[in-house]
């Protein structure tokens, strides 16, 4: 179910830096939560790494486990892959 709603883009690879692959969890720490913006994200995910970052938005929904502060229908499963391009060493 969840395939229908993937989102299919291409680019040149050279023109790649860094690609993040996640799922609707990990993407709540910039949408809706507000935690980061996507630049900060991005460096987050590069800084601290993506593990930290997901249990950062996993304590955040801790600290408000009835939603109030964002509803949510639930607490989500996340997901978080930082790829980086780059020469081979």
């Amino acid at each position: 179910m969840a395939a229908r709603h993937a989102v299919v883009r291409s680019w040149p690879v050279p023109d790649i830096k860094r690609m993040w692959v996640m799922a609707d969890g990990a993407l709540a720490g910039v949408e809706p939560y507000g935690l980061w913006s996507w630049d900060a994200f991005a460096d987050a995910c590069t800084v601290i790494g993506p593990q930290q970052v997901v249990e950062t938005i996993h304590s955040y929904e801790h600290d408000d486990p009835s939603g109030i502060k964002h509803p949510r229908y639930k607490v989500d499963d996340k997901a978080l892959a930082c790829i980086g391009f780059g020469p081979m060493a």
